[in-house]
């Protein structure tokens, strides 16, 4: 009788193990811990890390102008427990980061700010006798985020073009908050050689240019009201 009884409370109590064991693999996952949100100058991107969980099949990660992470844009669904976010902005510099498995997704991280600097890593190039050398690589985007920051603020790259080679140059409107953004190009002895042709309220370009000469060339980039600030992407792509 003693065992039977032994027998019912030790199956009841594996039982109930069971119960509970069976519960806790089967929820969603905890809220991803230990965000940072990093600005790397040399690469130009927000390096994103936090704590890894259990039981997660991706993440998704989250950016935003403000620290109300209801408002923010999901930008990644990364499986590992890091993101680089090379498509950052000045102004959207939030993130938050949840975590997701078959049986649900966890509530918001924590919130934390990158420290994105509010200038450029291009600056001070405001003018064109101060405009930065870069050197573009064929066939490659050659992406570089900058800012109209204070408001007047004038950015200028220079870069040296090739006469076998042709250029696409030009201001992504996806990612320009700026708006009636101008751009001309000058030769080294500043000479007027191209004048951007406006794409909507934002964006302009220098398409298929083939320059005359092989040569140092300046681009000299500016709002059209002065009062304006904001972020943009410039893209110069070499192609032969």
């Amino acid at each position: 009788m003693h065992s039977r009884i032994s027998f019912i409370l030790v199956f009841s109590c594996f039982l109930v193990l069971i119960f509970f064991v069976s519960c806790s693999f089967f929820e969603k996952p905890e809220v991803p811990g230990d965000l940072t949100a990093v600005y790397n100058e040399e690469g130009d991107y927000v390096e994103l890390h936090w704590e890894d969980a259990t039981g997660v099949s991706q993440y998704e990660v989250y950016r935003g102008d403000n620290d109300d992470p209801e408002t923010f844009e999901l930008i990644a669904d990364p499986d590992e427990a890091w993101y680089d976010d090379f498509d950052y902005n000045y102004f959207e510099r939030y993130y938050a980061v949840k975590a997701e498995n078959k049986f649900g997704t966890s509530d918001f991280s924590e919130v934390v700010e990158a420290n994105v600097p509010d200038h450029d890593k291009y600056e001070p190039n405001n003018d064109l006798a101060s405009a930065l050398l870069v050197t573009p690589v064929d066939d490659e985007p050659n992406d570089m985020h900058m800012s109209i920051m204070p408001a007047g603020d004038i950015d200028c790259i220079k870069f040296y073009a090739y006469t076998n080679h042709g250029y696409n140059i030009f201001i992504s409107a996806a990612q320009c908050s700026v708006t009636n953004i101008q751009m001309t190009m000058y030769d080294e002895n500043g000479n007027l050689v191209e004048t951007g042709i406006p794409e909507g309220d934002s964006a302009v370009q220098i398409f298929e240019w083939q320059p005359d000469q092989a040569g140092y060339y300046i681009l000299k980039i500016q709002a059209a009201n002065t009062a304006d600030i904001g972020y943009y992407m410039l893209y110069i792509i070499p192609w032969v």
